[in-house]
């Protein structure tokens, strides 16, 4: 019998579990809980003083991913609010295991908080530690729920977005090419003042020359950089 599991491997029978892909999910994307950059990323909009609208999305709760489809949304119910009291709900994305059959769920679940004439304060949620399966709930929360009196309050956003492999590339680029435009705009500014262009440190230089191909400005930069050194 091997002492390893070879979770991507023909084994003869079923023996990928839930907890499989959990822990992988988890080693590239970290234990936490977020929401994921695809579709309306949990959007929520108030339909009335006590309904909310949450739209579709994708979320990785320490490794266990959960989605809404494309184009679906679930209506959440509020109790009324009181006049004379405020209170503050939570909408949680709440993961259940049956310890009897080893069932998973996931739902979109509304805790109700309490209502006090005072300043409201959010109600607990369940915190538990699913990954390495020592808790049999967790909850995720996506927003606070305000109420003042009667009346329902702007929802208040509380989970993060972890951006997607091509948002992170592009914002690398746009950075690069934002720090190469202002280097080379300084550097001309230099020249056509009859200055030697200066440049923060060799690796700015560097980041001229290597783009030169890309534009005029940074090919003359280059050029006039070396000619004033003695390198051409």
């Amino acid at each position: 019998m091997a002492n390893l599991h070879l979770v991507t491997g023909y084994a003869g029978e079923e023996h990928i579990t839930s907890d499989d892909q959990g822990s992988f999910n988890a080693a590239i994307m970290g234990t936490g809980e977020f929401i994921l950059e695809r579709g309306k990323q949990f959007a929520a909009s108030i339909i009335s003083n006590n309904k909310v609208r949450v739209l579709d999305g994708d979320a990785l709760m320490q490794g266990r991913h959960i989605r809404m489809k494309e184009n679906t949304y679930v209506d959440l119910n509020f109790d009324n609010g009181l006049q004379g009291y405020s209170r503050v709900d939570l909408i949680v994305i709440r993961y259940s295991k049956d310890p009897a059959t080893d069932i998973e769920k996931a739902n979109l679940v509304v805790i109700k908080g309490t209502p006090v004439e005072g300043e409201p304060a959010a109600p607990d949620h369940i915190t538990g530690d699913i990954i390495n399966e020592h808790d049999l709930e967790n909850d995720t929360v996506l927003y606070k729920v305000p109420f003042i009196g009667l009346n329902i309050q702007p929802l208040e956003k509380v989970f993060s977005t972890v951006p997607t492999w091509e948002t992170l590339k592009n914002q690398v680029i746009n950075n690069i090419t934002a720090k190469f435009d202002a280097l080379v705009a300084e550097a001309m500014q230099q020249i056509a003042d009859g200055q030697k262009p200066l440049v923060s440190n060799i690796d700015d230089m560097l980041l001229i020359e290597k783009y030169g191909e890309y534009g005029a400005d940074a090919k003359t930069v280059g050029e006039e950089f070396n000619k004033i050194n003695g390198n051409l």
